[in-house]
């Protein structure tokens, strides 16, 4: 694929940056089609992916290292749009950079429906509208599944029927 295809391809997946730009990248591969949805919040980076009669929103999610294992928030009026909007229908994907530059180390994949079970252990909103998450919460919970490349996103639940 030339420059000029590879561009006209990818260029709709707006201003994302770094991880989530290559996990939106690595499904549009997989023939997958990403949109981004209506921004009920300027801080929303929420997509629809669609592949024939499958349909999930998702909320990618990125970070670096911390000392925590990473940290992301999640903004609780996307959560509520997507909640009363999908159904069970969508889920949070958290990605954290290596330590010393900007490939994966690890991600997090979390579905809707076991969003709250996961946010046990994290912090509940505060004044800043946020959900937070910290690395080391999302590694001992039994609704999250890890991954650690691209390559595996079709092992993962949240992803079923999108990825062959």
């Amino acid at each position: 694929m030339g420059y000029i295809e590879s561009f006209e391809k990818h260029r709709r997946l707006g201003n994302t940056s770094g991880l989530v730009r290559e996990f939106l990248i690595a499904l549009k591969n997989a023939g997958v089609e990403v949109e981004e949805l209506q921004r009920t919040d300027p801080k929303s980076n929420a997509r629809m992916l669609k592949k024939e009669d499958v349909s999930v929103a998702v909320i990618p999610k990125e970070s670096g290292p911390t000392a925590q294992g990473g940290w992301w928030g999640v903004m609780e009026n996307i959560v509520e749009h997507l909640k009363n909007n999908f159904g069970g229908k969508w889920g949070v994907v958290f990605l954290r950079r290596t330590q010393k530059g900007n490939d994966l180390d690890v991600g997090f994949s979390v579905m809707g429906d076991n969003f709250m079970n996961v946010l046990e252990g994290s912090e509940a909103p505060s004044g800043d509208g946020q959900y937070k998450f910290h690395g080391c919460y999302l590694e001992e919970k039994p609704h999250t599944q890890k991954f650690h490349s691209f390559a595996e996103l079709k092992s993962l639940r949240l992803l079923s029927g999108l990825i062959d």
